[in-house]
């Protein structure tokens, strides 16, 4: 990334200026980081300070004019032209009078002197405004105007027009910004001997002489008037029937006119504030229609202020999917960061694509999918994190922690199909493994989320070879804390991520692939499949909490491709089972308990603090809310929802939804059948067999062989049936 600019010393320039005829000296100080160009008056008492802005500009007649207050400072357009032909972003200008010297017309001199003194780059990032929609303004009066339109680079087109028989139209380019200082800064400014007069009379160009300015004389005048003309100059008397130019040093270009006025237009866009990347066309420009433009895109830079990364799908990233997984500790669903198309010194942009089929979306919200803020800022975090992590050596040795996010904005919601580009900086240095960024979240152009963050890293994962402290084990990792205990008699898989504070008994088989995070406890007896992610606080294959069990063997056994929420408690089983069994694909959050014996089928969502009791058994594809109380000895059937709060003693019987307290049945579960891809026939089915299921006037042996009867050749009907036969605490 670019780099802010200042001059690397300070240089005095010496002469009259244009309009006051003064002898005016100007002084440019190299000026700190974001300082941007303000000019001094320290003729003035308090020497105050102009800030050379759009906003501050006062008068247009036939120069740019800033000011403040009292204060002003006129011509600044041929100085402000050098700065930013040389890509200079600071700089202070004191002068000792109202106008900036006019030397020889053009930034030449100005140029000069910059070289001279030389150029140093600061530290802080250049902040480039990106153009990236066509942008316009007109003056219908004089048929001026100027347009911008999105390009690789800063350049500029443009055109005049005049009624002289000398130079009717003339059009000038700067393609590259790195030629200023050879194709435009030397060109000089032009009058007419017709305007000359005018200017005279009111009180203008008491400096101006054939050596600041080229003077066209095109129409015939007097002796006399012409001799008094040149007598103000300080030339020669000329004869007046000679039309042409008046002075002896011929023109540079032959389009020097054209040149000059792109000198100009570069002078007043140093007034927007910020370098621009774009291309100007300028039609018959001139200072009025330049200050319009440069307060225009002012306005625009404040509307959008903080531009969104380009992001260009076609390009290959710097990190996939499986590079960020060997970095960060997070696993499906958790990880949030797809890839990572750019990384420089201090910032990195990473890209998430959010789809209709994320966990999330299944509790918020089904009728209007919504992306949850939290899970914004947690994917900001994790591509701090792997930015923080390319700053180091080994990152794969190294843990990120945040310690602090601060000034959480939400601005826009975030939908299935949107594309999420973060954005994250680093706000200082990394000092004693601590830094501070700050990142958005961008859809589009649009800010959607941003958020300020500090984090630590720490240096805590081995590159021991297992097998020369335990041959007995087969261990082949490499992500495992130093603080974490691992028992001599626990097995573990290849690629498991092990946090620090994790503690790891004996009679421990852990598979291929698993991730636990800081302070997991997994106790004797736990079998732990693959592709799984354990959170802080998760304590798998506790001692029941059963008065029966008397330390027989048991376990708790885990499947694939699980996420175990904070603090989840799984005990083991008992003399009745032998196992507690979670299958695969679940998710249980935060304070989850299951009880001794339980039987969690897969994919089923349990929410916050459920308890589900002992002997339990739930069906594949449950949906349970948080708060839920399931008494022992319970079946909980596939395909249901269960409300928040609710307190069961019987059994819930599949597809349905159960809720309020006492549970009550409130119809079938249809989100969730719809979103299982079950087609309105089979729903219309389920919803006759519970009709006929809940109707009392008939005993429940003649309900099942009623229902049997009346659809003998649906899956879905013999599932609830064989439920119900089997229900040994009754259905809800």
């Amino acid at each position: 990334m670019l780099k802010q600019k200042t001059l690397q010393g300070s240089f005095s320039l010496y002469g009259k200026g244009l309009h006051t005829g003064l002898h005016i000296t100007a002084t440019f100080n190299p000026a700190p980081e974001n300082f941007g160009y303000k000019i001094q008056r320290i003729d003035l008492e308090g020497q105050p300070i102009i800030e050379a802005i759009a906003e501050n500009v006062v008068d247009m007649t036939r120069s740019t004019v800033i000011g403040k207050g009292d204060a002003r400072c006129s011509t600044v357009e041929h100085a402000l032209a050098a700065l930013y032909g040389m890509e200079i972003d600071n700089c202070l200008i004191q002068v000792n009078g109202p106008e900036m010297p006019i030397l020889e017309g053009s930034a030449e001199t100005y140029i000069n002197h910059i070289k001279s003194v030389g150029i140093v780059e600061q530290n802080a990032n250049k902040d480039v405004y990106i153009i990236r929609k066509k942008i316009e303004v007109h003056d219908e009066a004089t048929g001026a105007s100027i347009v911008i339109l999105p390009d690789d680079s800063f350049s500029i087109t443009t055109m005049i027009s005049y009624q002289s028989k000398w130079f009717s139209s003339q059009f000038a380019t700067l393609d590259n910004i790195n030629k200023f200082d050879k194709e435009i800064a030397g060109a000089r400014t032009f009058v007419f001997v017709r305007d000359v007069e005018p200017l005279m009379q009111a009180g203008y160009i008491k400096g101006g002489d054939l050596d600041n300015a080229i003077v066209i004389y095109e129409d015939e005048i007097p002796q006399e008037r012409l001799d008094k003309l040149a007598d103000h100059l300080g030339v020669a008397h000329v004869d007046a029937k000679n039309l042409g130019f008046l002075n002896t040093k011929p023109l540079v270009w032959e389009n020097e006119p054209a040149r000059h006025k792109l000198l100009d237009i570069v002078g007043d866009m140093a007034l927007i504030g910020r370098p621009i990347r774009g291309r100007i066309i300028a039609t018959k420009p001139g200072h009025s229609i330049n200050n319009k433009f440069a307060r225009q895109m002012r306005r625009e830079i404040r509307a959008h202020e903080i531009q969104a990364p380009i992001y260009d799908c076609n390009n290959t990233p710097l990190m996939d999917v499986n590079r960020i997984r060997e970095l960060l500790p997070h696993r499906y669903p958790m990880q949030l960061v797809d890839k990572v198309v750019e990384i420089g010194s201090n910032f990195i942009v990473a890209i998430k694509n959010v789809t209709s089929n994320e966990p999330f979306f299944q509790g918020h919200f089904p009728q209007e999918p919504v992306m949850p803020g939290v899970l914004q800022i947690e994917a900001m975090a994790q591509a701090g994190g792997l930015l923080v992590l390319n700053s180091v050596e080994e990152p794969e040795r190294w843990s990120t922690y945040f310690m602090k996010i601060d000034g959480v904005k939400f601005r826009q919601k975030v939908v299935p199909g949107d594309t999420l580009i973060f954005r994250v900086e680093l706000l200082a240095p990394i000092r004693h493994g601590v830094s501070s960024m700050k990142g958005f979240v961008f859809v589009g152009d649009k800010v959607v989320s941003e958020a300020t963050f500090t984090a630590q890293i720490v240096k805590n994962k081995y590159r021991t070879n297992y097998k020369e402290s335990f041959p007995e084990i087969p261990y082949s990792m490499s992500k495992i804390s130093p603080l974490a205990y691992i028992d001599p008699g626990a097995v573990i898989g290849e690629n498991c991520e092990i946090g620090p504070f994790c503690f790891i008994d004996k009679n421990v088989v852990i598979g291929d692939n698993n991730v636990l995070m800081n302070s997991v406890t997994v106790l004797y007896g736990a079998r732990i499949g693959n592709h799984n992610t354990l959170f802080p606080g998760a304590v798998i294959s506790a001692i029941p909490q059963d008065l029966k069990f008397k330390g027989e063997e048991s376990t708790a056994e885990i499947g694939d491709h699980n996420t175990i929420r904070e603090n989840v408690t799984i005990n083991r089983g008992t003399a009745a089972k032998g196992k507690t069994v979670v299958g695969n694909m679940n998710l249980l959050m935060e304070g989850v308990h299951i009880a001794h014996d339980a039987i969690i089928g897969n994919r089923c969502i349990i929410g916050n603090t459920t308890k589900i009791a002992g002997e339990v058994t739930v069906d594949d594809n449950a949906v349970i809310s948080a708060c839920v109380l399931i008494h022992q000895f319970c079946h909980v059937g596939g395909y249901i929802m269960l409300g928040g709060g609710t307190r069961t003693g019987q059994d819930i019987p599949p597809y349905v939804t159960v809720a309020r307290e006492p549970a009550q049945y409130c119809g079938l579960n249809l989100v969730g059948l719809r979103r299982h891809g079950f087609t309105a026939e089979q729903i219309e089915v389920i919803h006759e067999a519970y009709r006929i299921i809940y109707d009392r006037s008939i005993s429940l042996e003649e309900r099942i062989a009623k229902v049997r009867s009346q659809f003998p050749n649906s899956p879905e009907v013999d599932y609830i049936t064989r439920f119900v036969e089997s229900s040994k605490r009754g259905i809800i």
